[in-house]
């Protein structure tokens, strides 16, 4: 590579830095998004808490199902099947 193609390179470098730091600058400087970030955070707080708060109750809850639909089954009714079997 030739003197006038590595200083080429050099300056192609050094512009792409500038554009770089530049985009930081006003990223950084930017607070338009910083509300929605913020309701983003919360919400994901906030299903990570219901689940880890929820899953005890998981058995529970499908056995009140389990034990309803076994009565309405007894009584000569008959229990709706899960879309899924």
């Amino acid at each position: 590579m030739s003197g006038q193609g590595i200083a080429k390179l050099f300056r192609g470098m050094l512009q792409m830095r500038r554009c770089r730091h530049r985009s930081f600058r006003e990223i950084s400087t930017d607070r338009r998004g910083i509300a929605a970030l913020e309701y983003g955070l919360l919400a994901a707080i906030i299903a990570a808490t219901l689940i880890g708060v929820l899953t005890p109750f998981e058995s529970g809850v499908q056995t009140l199902f389990t034990d309803v639909a076994a009565k309405v089954t007894a009584v000569g009714g008959s229990a709706p099947r899960p879309s899924g079997d």
